[in-house]
């Protein structure tokens, strides 16, 4: 998100966290899946998308965790949002897709690969995985057999799901289940919704603002698992347990989870 949809999504989480949401039942909350956005970082009790941030979802029975691949020069899936390294390592003149991964994992050893990930976490805790495209180029073949070899021992839907911003990223890949495709934009979510069902994949999710009553009835009609994000007050969390949410994408699932118990 850019600083205005940050202060957007700030401001309309704190005024549905001063509304009298309804508390939930003990049913709805032991119902509700909080997934770890990027792991559990809030109050800089680590660094994202790093082994600390996941493990510390695993030890805090998260439900599951979301985080973003890219792939490296020499086509090995690593778990990094940027493609460059300037916002969370101050090498701002490293990009990802330029660096062979044994150059990475020396010049900064805390990102983890997606094979590690798998080997780390897989059965465990439910791994959502964002596909991120190169910005000047597109996926090749390689990279997906990179993918589909890595996951080749979980099971789409029961272990993982794959997240795109691009629903046809996986238009010509065999490998990849339907019903294990979320389809995320925090945007133009009705043609989201749309190309979803298009595809008959199996999970959309949205900004919960943006997913509101009618788009959201008529995903749950269609079959679709809906997710939203980010949620970070109670009323706002409450507010998603009572219209069914199914998943709940968030920054502070130290915090929610307090909400719940």
């Amino acid at each position: 998100m850019n600083l205005f949809e940050k202060i957007l999504n700030t401001t309309t989480n704190y005024y549905w966290g001063f509304t009298q949401a309804p508390y939930p039942t003990h049913d709805q909350r032991k119902a509700v899946k909080l997934i770890a956005h990027r792991g559990v970082h809030e109050n800089k009790l680590a660094l994202e998308n790093t082994f600390k941030a996941f493990d510390l979802a695993v030890e805090n029975h998260i439900w599951g965790i979301e985080f973003d691949v890219r792939f490296t020069k020499d086509n090995v899936p690593v778990v990094h949002h940027d493609n460059h390294l300037g916002r969370l390592f101050k090498k701002q003149e490293t990009k990802v897709t330029d660096t062979n991964f044994s150059d990475l994992r020396i010049l900064v050893p805390d990102i983890p690969s997606l094979s590690e990930m798998v080997q780390r976490y897989g059965k465990k805790i439910k791994l959502l995985i964002e596909i991120k495209q190169p910005e000047d180029s597109i996926l090749t073949a390689n990279n997906f057999l990179a993918l589909e070899n890595t996951l080749r021992l979980l099971r789409p839907c029961e272990d993982y799901y794959l997240l795109t911003l691009s629903p046809s990223l996986f238009d010509t890949q065999n490998f990849v289940s339907k019903q294990s495709v979320m389809c995320v934009d925090w945007r133009d979510i009705d043609n989201t919704v749309a190309q979803t069902l298009e595809r008959n994949y199996g999970a959309v999710s949205g900004h919960f603002m943006l997913l509101n009553d009618k788009r959201l009835r008529l995903s749950k009609e269609k079959g679709l698992i809906t997710g939203t994000g980010f949620i970070e007050t109670r009323g706002a969390l409450y507010r998603e347990i009572h219209r069914g949410v199914d998943w709940i994408f968030t920054n502070h699932p130290l915090r929610l989870q307090k909400y719940l118990s």
